[in-house]
């Protein structure tokens, strides 16, 4: 049984309103000369002196030990901010993947680093162990979504961060660190999202769950209903997430709950999100018109489902280029905060249709996480990437801090590590651990340097 996704959902319907309405890095072992890298936005990139792909952890420890200078982990390039570029060395860990050793009785398993997260759904099932978080995107390396607290939603879910029970970290100097809750217990709160800062993690060993069939709910609604809802329908579903569409008045919401049913068609449009833009540029960017003919094709009732292996559900492609800020609000928060965002939006007039990402985290303990000592609701905004994102940034980060925000580390923001500090009860833990294990700073770039070293830590 085939059934449409809800992106070929608003393709669909806005292809039709949109009729109606118009007028008459390659990985290298090493590279022998400087190769340009570029992030996945295409808005940031570097001449990095040095590409080295180590083969393992003996290789990588080698490296760190012989040479000096600067030094960036990269992984796929899926940061919005400039968090991996170097003028010194990059290093990929693309070629420590896959799974190294399995624990069946507690359901964990060691994994390379350098792992890209869509391997995993079978690496993993083959030992019958499915990831217990995933994001949306699974194009990320392992080391990249746990260095910047990467998470899916619902509220008694943490970040995948929170279900890293040990790890490997090898520090500038080649100095190989194993740590968890009971060995350098200080260096596994910081090393679980460390932002690359502390040494190139190589190995971690993560607490999964059992494999699942899940079902995935989706529909349209008013937004207003739809906040109204809001927290009712995360506690209700194993995952909740709902996407408020701009100038439209409507959102579309999300459910994923565990599931026996078949498999159902996972093929999803890849075109969905321009056909939004499209339509209001047939509209002639006219809010009210533009508003009358989303509800007249994806009004109250549209709805769609599949059904799958969860890590394959979970997953969403991502063919539109666009930039992306998140803040974490707290959770009680959150539909406040969006609401005032929404309203913002339209008395500034902006041209934003891109549907705004809205999830529910768990709290936990890790020190620069998001969701360090609160619960989060993460609100993400999304713009084209050739359609520059300032004009929409501008104006809804400071709502974002007012609410007392938390930027995602991998997303375009605009805080300082003097501001970021008075966020993070920890900073100044995460500060020493990080001092004492590179005291020359040669994980730090430019932006780094910018966004996280604070006068008062030294």
């Amino acid at each position: 049984m085939i059934q449409r996704t809800r992106r070929e959902l608003i393709r669909e319907g806005l292809a039709a309103m949109a009729l109606a309405s118009v007028p008459g890095c390659a990985s290298l072992p090493s590279a022998p000369r400087r190769l340009l890298w570029r992030n996945w936005a295409g808005d940031h990139e570097c001449l990095p002196v040095a590409r080295v792909a180590p083969r393992d952890e003996d290789e990588l420890v080698a490296f760190l030990r012989g040479t000096r200078g600067e030094v960036r982990p990269v992984g796929s390039g899926h940061s919005f901010t400039p968090i991996a570029a170097t003028e010194g060395t990059l290093v990929s860990l693309d070629r420590m993947h896959g799974v190294s050793a399995v624990d069946a009785k507690d359901r964990m398993a060691e994994i390379w680093a350098g792992t890209r997260l869509h391997a995993l759904g079978a690496a993993l099932g083959r030992h019958d162990q499915l990831l217990t978080v995933q994001p949306d995107i699974d194009d990320q390396a392992l080391a990249g979504a746990l260095a910047t607290s990467t998470h899916g939603t619902g509220p008694r879910f943490g970040s995948m961060s929170a279900y890293v029970d040990a790890l490997t970290l090898v520090t500038p100097s080649g100095e190989r660190v194993v740590c968890d809750r009971d060995r350098d217990s200080e260096v596994f709160h910081a090393a679980r999202c460390s932002v690359g800062a502390l040494g190139i993690t190589s190995q971690v060993r993560m607490r999964n769950t059992a494999p699942m069939n899940v079902i995935e709910r989706t529909w349209t609604a008013p937004v207003e209903d739809v906040l109204a809802q809001a927290e009712t329908l995360a506690a209700e579903h194993m995952h909740m997430e709902f996407m408020p569409m701009p100038r439209s008045g409507l959102s579309l919401v999300m459910t994923t709950d565990p599931t026996d049913m078949p498999e159902v068609d996972l093929h999803e449009d890849p075109t969905s999100v321009e056909q939004l833009r499209a339509a209001w540029h047939a509209v002639g960017g006219d809010p009210e018109i533009y508003r009358a003919v989303v509800w007249e094709a994806l009004g109250e009732g549209a709805s769609d489902f599949r059904t799958g292996p969860a890590f394959l559900v979970r997953a969403h492609a991502r063919y539109t280029r666009f930039r992306e800020m998140e803040y974490t609000v707290p959770a009680a928060a959150g539909v406040a905060c969006v609401r005032e965002i929404l309203d913002a939006i339209d008395r500034a007039e902006l041209p934003l249709v891109f549907p705004i990402e809205v999830r529910y985290v768990r709290e936990d303990d890790i020190w620069l996480s998001m969701f360090e000592g609160r619960a989060g609701c993460t609100i993400s905004i999304h713009q084209f990437a050739d359609a520059g994102p300032h004009a929409a940034f501008d104006l809804i980060e400071p709502i974002l801090k007012r609410y007392e925000g938390r930027p995602h580390w991998g997303k375009m923001h605009t805080q300082t590590a003097a501001e970021l500090r008075e966020r993070y009860p920890r900073w100044d833990d995460f500060q020493r651990v990080r001092q004492a294990l590179d005291p020359q700073g040669r994980m730090l770039n430019p932006w780094l340097e910018r966004t996280l070293v604070t006068e008062s830590a030294g």
